[in-house]
């Protein structure tokens, strides 16, 4: 079980949210100014989770963040922060390999629990998709009995 006063989370492009995760007594919180930086931080050293912190810019227009998760080529767990949260930013960064997006003005009791189960690794992991379907058996019933009216 990881414990998050132990966790080392990379936060980019957000103060704010930093300070947030500092008075949250998460063990090292370390900032990166853009993409790149955190993906060297995430190859160079032990990192427990990554938040990327899309600002006041629209998601649509966030094609530079969505370009691909810092830490997925390394195995950690990378979590989009927007003002907004909408469908289309939903599935684009689940395409892009994001763990997940949470709100910017998420409570801090929640924010500390959705980074408790990103690094627990909690998140839906979806079935691969094959061409065929499975039908599921018949159910057998071996009760002859008259059914209760009620």
């Amino acid at each position: 079980m990881k414990s998050l006063r132990r966790a080392h989370v990379i936060v980019v492009d957000g103060q704010g949210l930093a300070a947030r995760l500092r008075r949250m007594a998460i063990g090292r919180v370390t900032m990166a100014a853009g993409i790149e930086e955190a993906r060297c931080l995430c190859r160079a050293s032990h990192v427990d989770a990554c938040l990327v912190v899309i600002g006041d810019a629209v998601p649509d227009a966030a094609s530079q963040v969505l370009a691909g998760a810092p830490g997925q080529p390394f195995g950690i767990p990378t979590v989009i922060v927007a003002p907004a949260v909408t469908p289309y930013l939903r599935k684009a960064a689940r395409l892009s390999g994001y763990a997940g997006v949470l709100p910017a003005k998420i409570a801090p009791r929640m924010l500390y629990r959705r980074i408790g189960a990103v690094l627990q690794g909690r998140r839906r992991r979806r079935a691969p998709v094959s061409g065929r379907m499975v039908m599921a058996a018949p159910v057998k019933t071996t009760n002859f009995a008259k059914p209760t009216v009620h």
